[in-house]
């Protein structure tokens, strides 16, 4: 198995551990879009249950300081996709 594979089932084990531990009801995923697809593989159906919105956006490049505005947009973003497809 190439790494992206491994590292995305390495993720998807962590977030079922910490969601658990930490009782979380929501979970917003938000990856470049391949790893996202994988990411999503590989975790539970509890955990799936939890993904309430997935960002298939690479915002490895970005500064912690750059990351909020970005997210927003990407928020924004796909909102307005759901609304055209709802039309």
């Amino acid at each position: 198995m190439s790494s992206a594979p491994v590292f995305a089932l390495r993720i998807a084990a962590h977030v079922e551990r910490n969601c658990q531990r930490a009782g979380v009801d929501r979970l917003v995923l938000v990856a470049e879009p391949h790893f996202l697809g994988l990411l999503r593989m590989w975790l539970s159906t509890a955990a799936e249950k939890l993904v309430s919105r997935s960002i298939p956006r690479d915002f490895a490049d970005i500064t912690d300081a750059e990351l909020p505005t970005r997210l927003e947009g990407a928020e924004r973003a796909m909102s307005r996709l759901q609304v055209r497809a709802a039309e």
